[in-house]
């Protein structure tokens, strides 16, 4: 049937009816954990006309169940090659629980496209309540009201990226997730707001995943300037302290260019840098922590702590955020290294001055 809204003129009201153009109900939908591997799942196949075609697609998405989580979604989104240009999704909820956190797109490469494979487009139950437990299994109802330069498939099943057909390097490139948590307004335009920062110009990843990894940067996570190129943060990681520290909004294949970057950024697990059981002290700072050598830090076996040294540790602490649980934080990016010096933990970088000027006698250990 088709999604009608109404408009009143002078007093009249009418009707306007959008023709759904295909519907699909997505049942039992909860992650095996919480990350965008895990807890994303893709029920829409995007092919562009062409692999540089500006394409355009505009679904309705109801979340039926759990009835906590009950939301209806408008959502437009819109890209050209292997760019996720923009989107615009209107919420409505009348809970605090978040029904959808992300819109995925899991972006084709052009060997993609043309192999029929096309953009993957998902949502995301990354960093939601229960994201993994069975009783908090969604029920969503997407409806595709408009195609423009593209053909769209709705599959009859959502999955997992990993069981999606033609999945890999070869075919696709990377995840952008753009957030909708928010009840209201999600868009394009609010994505460097009064919380988050975008380094918006293009960076380039490493020249290698990221050890034991399928990606140079993965997920969502703090992400660090090596000899090659940017890669997610994990112990033993040796980087550059004049490239600033980031944060890093989905998978990034090695050797690739990408924007989806962030000096600031508000809701950020600390999982995929650290082990999955990772946690800290709730409201303290998180410091990168290891040890420097002229311009290379090289970060400890367990790279983030919030426990700060009260005696010389022969460390060094680089703080990204602060704490809003015990593994999430409100990401942003410093250059200034703290360190146990002249007799407390303190800024290291004006210490080193004052020695060097003769001010004081102890150094910094």
């Amino acid at each position: 049937m088709p999604y009608i809204s109404r408009i009143n003129v002078n007093d009249t009201v009418y009707d306007i009816r959008t023709p759904v153009l295909a519907s699909q109900t997505y049942t039992g939908l909860y992650g095996s954990a919480n990350d965008a591997a895990g807890a994303s799942f893709y029920f829409a196949k995007v092919v562009p006309d062409s692999y540089a075609a500006l394409w355009t697609v505009r679904l309705r998405l109801c979340v039926t169940a759990p009835a906590a989580y009950a939301e209806n979604m408008e959502v437009t989104v819109s890209g050209y090659g292997s760019t996720f240009a923009s989107y615009d999704a209107l919420v409505a909820r009348n809970t605090g629980a978040v029904g959808v956190y992300y819109m995925n797109l899991y972006r084709a490469t052009q060997t993609g496209v043309a192999n029929g494979y096309g953009h993957l487009l998902g949502i995301g139950l990354r960093s939601s309540a229960n994201p993994a437990n069975a009783s908090y299994a969604r029920t969503v109802r997407a409806e595709l009201l408009a195609e423009t330069n593209c053909a769209v498939t709705l599959w009859d099943t959502a999955l997992k990226y990993a069981n999606a057909p033609g999945t890999g390097s070869v075919n696709y490139t990377g995840l952008t997730e753009a957030n909708v948590s928010a009840n209201g307004q999600n868009a394009t335009n609010n994505n460097n707001n009064y919380d988050r920062l975008q380094h918006n110009n293009s960076l380039y990843s490493a020249s290698a995943n990221a050890a034991g990894k399928s990606y140079a940067i993965v997920g969502s996570s703090v992400i660090v300037r090596v000899d090659s190129g940017y890669q997610t943060l994990l112990g033993g990681t040796s980087f550059l302290l004049d490239y600033p520290v980031l944060w890093g909004n989905g998978n990034v294949n090695a050797k690739a260019a990408f924007t989806n970057a962030f000096e600031a950024f508000p809701g950020c697990t600390l999982r995929n840098n650290n082990a999955g059981t990772w946690t800290g002290k709730q409201y303290a700072m998180a410091y990168i922590v290891g040890t420097v050598s002229g311009r290379v830090f090289t970060a400890d076996s367990t790279p983030i702590t919030t426990a700060v040294p009260s005696e010389p540790d022969g460390k060094h602490y680089l703080p990204i955020g602060i704490m809003y649980s015990t593994y999430q934080i409100a990401f942003r990016t410093s250059g200034t290294l703290y360190a146990w010096c002249d007799g407390a933990f303190q800024p290291s970088a004006p210490l080193v001055q004052a020695l060097a000027e003769g001010d004081i006698e102890e150094i910094c250990e």
